[in-house]
């Protein structure tokens, strides 16, 4: 990757000065022993529980950039820089699989910023003297992240955005506005699930970000426990959008059109679903690659910038939704390729589509099942040749039996099976307490923002983690606050973001390629109104009709014009017959 563009290097470089250092180290240790303290005191430490597994140590970081200090004719200023030191195993060494002979701690100091690491390490400790090796993790400086285009261009935009939503807002207020509530809207229990599972999702996530724990080992002995059985199988709840997007998208097709007209009409069918999922994916690149690394900081933002900086190179990867076949490495959302893979199965959808919204039932039941089994093997085998765990992969006395791969070949297609049961169950109302629940009223937001809070709530999760100055305590309690405490901001986040980008894109999107015309809803576009991840994606059916039939009313309309000129000069003509 080409130099890094979110921290100035030639900062740091321009203020090296061997001899200043050397000046400023004496005259510390000297004349100005509290200033020197102050150093020492917001540096390194040896971290805490180390029989825990903890092996960070992160100091005191705004501690160490508040020193700015003027001594005589030296200016003195605090720079927080981090490394990790890991030993030769030559050195102290137990035995071959010794881990503590092997491992590596993260630790930083605070030194004046025209010294160097090993300028400084060299006169305190000299680590290298003793067998120990260290390499440099991060360098901080006030003011070292530089203005680059993007940071303009985010300007630009997002203040178009507001300017554009202070005048909408100012134009509902002077005119009358009406709000039209949806009594008749069916399959309600829908926004359940959906939900349901984008908040299984955020607690996954909860769990499985890397922050710094005082007692990793509790973390990896609960993780393996029954207790976590529910935490990591939340790579279920993406299955279940997975389901969702391929029952809706037949839901809201089928009775439409005819096979016919959907093939006439593929290109509005690929174009809809791409520009609806543009507009919060382009926002969110935007923000990653300047507005998220701007707005804080925190001792281990470099991950925060690393993120930046892959946004700043792979954007259009993103947005051409082929970023986990051509950076699958260095993806610029990191939990896009979902995103990527919805679209990608959405291309590939007319194979399947195509015979299903035909009149003939034999050849839409072949093609169910040949699409079944096809998938079926293709993951059977791609399990079987790379060996996929089928659970967690911190249990390694389980080994790789045969009876995982097979299970995890066919959980995914079970998990479909079983929801959509429940779906069969509460359309046909077999559904009892279950359709109640999922019919709540209090899902209907969430489900709407849903993709939003998809897309938002990791990058809001990485800036709290990259924010954080010292390792938790893990226990499941605190853990369950923070899935609370994000899940809220999620929802503030995604529904300012649908509400002033998403819901407008959405219905210019509806304006250009239905038309414009403002037709009364069925029941069921209510319930494709988020056909997957809560993407306001417009009953599929009926928009492909409208747009087929966009100029149809013009021509009746040019047509009941010349048969009303017929009648009139018949009219005419039978009134001077009359006469």
């Amino acid at each position: 990757m080409a130099k890094s563009r979110t921290f100035d290097q030639d900062l740091y470089n321009r203020v090296l000065d061997s001899e200043e250092c050397e000046k400023q180290m004496i005259f510390l240790k000297s004349n100005d022993t509290r200033l020197y303290g102050r150093f020492l005191d917001t540096g390194m430490r040896t971290p805490r529980s180390l029989s825990k597994m903890n092996s960070v140590d992160l100091g005191d970081y705004h501690a160490c950039l508040e020193i700015v200090e003027t001594r005589v004719d030296m200016n003195i200023q605090g720079n927080p820089k981090g490394f990790a030191v890991g030993n030769r195993n030559n050195l102290i060494r137990s035995e071959a699989g010794d881990a503590t002979s092997q491992g590596s701690l993260s630790v930083a100091i605070c030194i004046p910023k025209v010294c160097t690491s090993q300028e400084f390490t060299n006169r305190h400790f000299n680590l290298s003297a003793v067998g120990f090796k260290f390499e440099e993790q991060f360098c901080r400086l006030p003011n070292d992240k530089p203005w680059v285009p993007v940071d303009y261009v985010a300007i630009a935009i997002f203040s178009f955005i507001a300017l554009l939503t202070l005048l909408g807002t100012l134009y509902d207020v002077i005119h009358t506005f009406v709000l039209k509530t949806d009594k008749n809207s069916t399959n309600i229990y829908i926004h359940g699930v959906r939900s349901l599972s984008m908040l299984w999702i955020i607690l996954g996530h909860s769990y499985s970000m890397p922050n710094f724990n005082l007692n990793l080992i509790d973390g990896l002995q609960w993780v393996n426990s029954v207790s976590a059985v529910w935490i990591f199988t939340a790579l279920s709840a993406v299955d279940t959008f997975f389901f969702m997007a391929g029952v809706l998208l037949v839901y809201t097709s089928v009775g439409k059109m005819s096979g016919t007209k959907f093939l006439k009409n593929l290109h509005v069918f690929y174009l809809n679903r791409l520009l609806r999922m543009f507009p919060l994916l382009a926002a969110l690149i935007l923000l990653e690659a300047s507005v998220f690394h701007r707005m804080v900081d925190g001792p281990y933002w470099v991950a925060v910038a690393r993120n930046a900086e892959r946004c700043r190179t792979y954007w259009w990867t993103t947005l051409l939704h082929v970023q986990n076949y051509v950076n699958p490495s260095d993806l610029c959302i990191g939990h896009s390729w979902y995103i990527a893979i919805d679209i990608q199965l959405h291309i590939v959808s007319p194979l399947v589509l195509f015979w299903i919204i035909g009149n003939n039932k034999k050849a839409a039941w072949s093609a169910l099942i040949t699409a079944f089994l096809t998938i079926f093997v293709a993951c059977t085998l791609w399990n079987a040749l790379r060996e996929m765990p089928g659970g967690s992969t911190m249990q390694p006395a389980r080994g790789n039996q045969d009876w995982i791969r097979q299970r995890t070949s066919v959980m995914r297609v079970i998990w479909s099976i079983g929801l959509g049961w429940i779906i069969f169950a509460c359309a046909k109302g077999y559904g009892g307490p279950i359709n109640w629940f999922l019919s709540l009223s209090l899902w209907k937001i969430p489900a709407r923002i849903s993709y939003a809070m998809y897309l938002y709530h990791y990058p809001i999760m990485s800036v709290v983690a990259g924010m954080q100055l010292s390792p938790q305590y893990f226990s499941p309690g605190a853990k369950i606050y923070d899935f609370m405490a994000i899940t809220v901001i999620s929802l503030w986040v995604s529904y300012a973001v649908t509400v002033v980008i998403d819901a407008p894109f959405s219905s210019i999107i509806k304006m250009v390629l239905g038309g414009g015309q403002s037709k009364r809803r069925m029941s069921t576009e209510k319930v494709a109104d988020s056909s997957n991840l809560g993407t306001s994606t417009r009953n599929v059916g009926t928009l492909l009709e409208s747009y087929t039939n966009r100029r149809r009313p013009i021509l009746e309309n040019n047509h009941l014009g010349v048969q009303k000129n017929k009648h009139v000069n018949i009219n005419k003509d039978q009134g001077r017959n009359l006469s």
